[in-house]
């Protein structure tokens, strides 16, 4: 049995619906996305098995797909088990994705075409002034590379085209324009 992406169509405000404080972190209505957790939730019924760990949503856009992994939090919050978790959803994303959304597709092409983004309430850090000075080495050695947080930066060019650890902020500035545009 195949799952019918058109299901679970929904906004980034319910993607990025937080249960445990009842409240979004994206509080925009009007941009369609995909909800994989809603997703996993089904295929665990379906094919009597634990739950596959997903990312929140999936944004398909004519040249680029998203999947999206909202955190409300702030990323020096985050415990290394969190770090795992997220990790965890970022290798077995692609997987759901390929077996249920894009059966048409290789994995190389999936790759080819999306780009993960972890999005934090902010990118405060606990160690910030360590922070700051591993940015500015980083912006030394490669010009104005963003730092990859949660050691997501391995599967860049692995499992994604592109990884973004990025804040609230950052993601309602440069891509919630882009997603608002792109349309599903």
């Amino acid at each position: 049995m195949l799952l019918d992406k058109e299901n679970y169509q929904g906004t980034l405000k319910k993607a990025s619906y937080d249960d445990a404080n009842q409240v979004s972190l994206i509080d925009n209505d009007g941009v369609e996305t995909y909800l994989l957790d809603e997703m996993a939730k089904d295929m665990e019924k379906i094919y009597a098995m634990d739950r596959p760990s997903t990312c929140d949503s999936l944004f398909i856009g004519a040249e680029e797909n998203y999947v999206i992994e909202f955190k409300n939090r702030e990323y020096g919050k985050i415990s290394s088990n969190d770090k795992r978790e997220i990790r965890k959803k970022a290798y077995q994303t692609p997987e759901l994705l390929l077996n249920t959304v894009f059966r048409n597709l290789t994995a190389e092409e999936l790759t080819r075409r999306t780009t993960l983004l972890v999005v934090f309430k902010s990118m405060e850090d606990k160690e910030e002034s360590f922070g700051k000075f591993a940015d500015k080495l980083n912006h030394l050695a490669n010009g104005n590379v963003p730092r990859i947080r949660c050691k997501l930066g391995q599967f860049k060019n692995t499992f994604y085209k592109d990884v973004q650890t990025i804040g609230k902020a950052e993601f309602e500035e440069k891509y919630l324009p882009l997603l608002g545009t792109e349309g599903n």
